[in-house]
């Protein structure tokens, strides 16, 4: 009997993968549409969205299809170089190695140069060119490129956006746009990050509008939908993989039950399911390729330690008490939790808020945006204002989901009872 052919786990679910894993692509045709359209013209662009939900995945598929040359420019980077233009330095060094532009030779002592050249010691000099960094990046990148398009990305932009000087070195880049000098190379910029409304950071150190005109927004790449999570799960685990699942009619586990629990305890983020996905396809694996619901609790268990450690702490540190009847801040962590969106206004928590606790909410005055100022407040904030101040959005993702976790509600009583990660795992 011939044996099923299955994918290595590490293969099919790749949390960190270096390439695109086109096999567990999720296409998402609008977004790619607008990436395209924006390709075609002529300015900068902006790739934003929470962290995980597939930006680096986008473009990277896109430019490879298109055949676009880029680099990258991490702007963790900045943090330890201490300039954007330091930054590009050390990118230039490592493209292409400093040139030998020369060499000294120092005579020892009390030698004549004939007798002398076995003592000559030859001092070679590494120098840079000497052309401001960006534009001797751009020359680099035209000549990488063959004299065709390419593009700088400079990912992580939320590490640069902090820093207003740091803000002002890349509005400069920006606007070298249609300069003359540099807009011969073809080089244009691409901003990944986590901020929405970037164009309201330039606006601070820009009054003019002039970088805004140069820089232009696609939709914002947001989360999978729960039925692109359960089309990916399928796919991964019982398509490639070719696992069993073995159901148990007592706790309620099927393949639907499965679906449902990778989609809301990832949150409907990419990079997570992916993460939910590989941990969960290794037991199987080592489980001769059953899923069980006691090797699926298990699974979510380790992830849930391993993956959300900070965030239970963060979390811990705003809640009330281990059980609450009315406790207005945990009401409204629950209620956050409960959001697919990721950004959202006091408005929207309150209407939440009294539809998950009708009885224990009527009548009363809920002051929602004081609870959403504290926790956006101190050293270990949950959320945190848009740049317009009207709105707010999660810090990360992961907050989402260890709201998920840690607050129960119990029934039609409303008390939310707190979960610490060694106790069970209800769906």
């Amino acid at each position: 009997m011939l044996k099923k052919r299955r994918t290595p786990p590490e293969k099919i679910f790749t949390p960190k993968g270096k390439h695109v894993n086109k096999s567990m692509y999720v296409q998402r045709i609008e977004l790619e549409k607008a990436f395209i359209k924006a390709l075609r013209k002529p300015k900068h662009i902006i790739i934003y969205g929470e962290s995980g939900c597939g930006k680096t995945w986008l473009y990277k598929k896109v430019f490879a299809e298109r055949k676009i040359q880029y680099e990258v420019l991490n702007a963790a980077t900045v943090n330890s170089t201490g300039s954007i233009s330091t930054a590009i330095k050390s990118l230039t060094s490592r493209l292409e190695p400093f040139e030998n532009t020369g060499y000294e030779e120092k005579i020892s002592a009390g030698g004549n140069v004939v007798l002398a050249k076995a003592d000559l010691e030859h001092t070679k000099k590494y120098e840079a060119s000497t052309p401001e960094p960006y534009l001797e990046l751009v020359r680099r990148l035209f000549k990488q490129a063959g004299s065709n398009e390419s593009f700088l990305i400079i990912e992580n932009l939320e590490h640069i956006v902090k820093n207003e000087q740091w803000v002002r070195e890349l509005s400069s880049l920006l606007m070298y746009l249609d300069d003359e000098e540099y807009a011969k190379y073809r080089v244009r910029i691409l901003l990944v990050g986590t901020p929405s409304n970037l164009r309201d950071y330039f606006s601070k150190v820009d009054s003019s509008q002039t970088i805004i005109n140069r820089v232009q927004e696609i939709p914002e790449v947001s989360v999978l939908s729960s039925n692109d999570v359960k089309n990916l799960a399928d796919r991964g685990f019982f398509q490639l993989l070719k696992a069993n699942l073995i159901e148990d009619r007592e706790s309620g586990f099927n393949k639907n039950f499965f679906f449902n629990a990778l989609s809301w305890f990832s949150a409907n983020v990419p990079q997570y399911v992916h993460e939910i996905g590989l941990e969960i396809a290794i037991e199987t694996e080592l489980n001769d390729y059953n899923i069980t619901n006691e090797l699926y609790i298990g699974c979510i268990r380790n992830w849930v330690q391993e993956a959300l450690v900070s965030e239970n702490a963060r979390i811990e540190a705003h809640i009330n008490s281990k059980t609450t009847k009315h406790g207005r801040r945990n009401q409204v962590i629950y209620t956050l939790g409960r959001f697919l969106g990721n950004e959202f206004s006091a408005q929207d928590v309150e209407e939440q808020m009294r539809n998950h606790f009708p009885i224990s909410t009527k009548g009363k005055t809920l002051n929602v945006s004081a609870n959403l100022t504290e926790l956006a407040s101190g050293n270990s904030p949950l959320i945190r204002k848009t740049p317009q101040g009207t709105r707010f959005r999660f810090l990360d993702p992961k907050i989402k989901i260890m709201a998920r976790w840690m607050l129960e509600k119990d029934g039609s009583k409303e008390k939310l009872i707190v979960k610490k990660f060694d106790e069970s795992i209800k769906f």
